[in-house]
């Protein structure tokens, strides 16, 4: 037993020297010495691995840990997700049917510009939302979004992910997305600068890897809205649709487009926390 326990240890050693930042502390929530925290404009993070439940637990609130420390909580019953784990470390499983998250105050973001991050374990082939940020989706239309989906233009249905911005009139000022089939298990990380509109307004990697193309066909208007201090859905849209089926362990945001460099670490430590391999 105790050449098992030393051979699953080198294991996870390698796969953490394989991301660059040595092996996760939980005491610390740090990937050697690397925290979210440490990187300007952090306004939202959720991170599973610091929520207080066993496995199979009904979560019906947790904290984040950004400069608001919210609470993000859901209506019970069969609404709320469980605990469950990525790789041994935890993670919240949307069950894809009424689960989400909602922040119990609204959140803003800087105007023009943000960073998203998320670590999922998909489980089924359709759209689905991480996160949305807005009100009644009739109504007011969200500053942005952050989702999965099948690419039904190909001849076979890929599995995508992409961060939509939006404006106060509707408009979509942007779509960042990748361009190529996701695994299951993915890091998402995604930048977004409203000023470089028609260029290359946003970036988006999975697993550390650039496969973005950029759409410049959309709406030009200045004013969009992420600055507006609306609630922050998490794993559903804000009218109770495209709920996620699978897990989220960490989502993380910035009021900033973090620079490559930043992008890059925060990929790597979060492919290093969850065993996910990255570029």
């Amino acid at each position: 037993m105790t050449h098992l326990f030393t051979i699953l240890f080198l294991m996870l050693a390698c796969v953490a020297q394989g991301a660059g930042l040595g092996p996760y502390n939980p005491a610390q929530h740090s990937v050697n010495g690397f925290m979210p925290t440490q990187v300007p404009g952090l306004q939202f993070w959720l991170d599973a691995s610091r929520i207080t439940a066993t496995n199979g637990a009904s979560i019906s609130s947790a904290p984040e840990f950004g400069p608001n420390k919210l609470i993000v909580t859901n209506s019970g019953g069969s609404k709320t997700p469980v605990m469950a784990a990525i790789n041994g470390r935890q993670a919240v499983q949307f069950d894809g049917t009424d689960d989400y998250f909602a922040t119990s105050q609204s959140i803003s973001f800087q105007s023009r510009q943000m960073s998203v991050f998320h670590v999922v374990e998909s489980t089924k082939r359709s759209f689905q939302m991480v996160c949305e940020h807005g009100t009644n989706a009739g109504t007011v239309y969200p500053a942005f979004r952050v989702d999965i989906y099948d690419d039904f233009t190909s001849p076979t249905e890929y599995m995508l992910a992409q961060l939509t911005v939006r404006n106060t009139n509707g408009y979509n000022i942007a779509m960042v997305k990748t361009n190529s089939a996701l695994q299951d298990r993915f890091v998402f990380g995604s930048t977004f600068d409203a000023s470089l509109i028609g260029t290359n307004e946003g970036k988006a990697y999975i697993n550390n890897q650039n496969l973005t193309y950029y759409r410049s066909d959309f709406k030009s208007e200045t004013d969009d809205n992420l600055s507006t201090s609306r609630t922050l859905y998490i794993g559903s849209r804000n009218s109770g649709q495209y709920f996620l089926s699978g897990k989220l362990a960490e989502l993380i945001m910035f009021t900033n487009k973090v620079s490559d460099s930043q992008l890059s670490q925060i990929n790597r430590y979060l492919g290093t926390k969850y065993g996910i391999v990255v570029k």
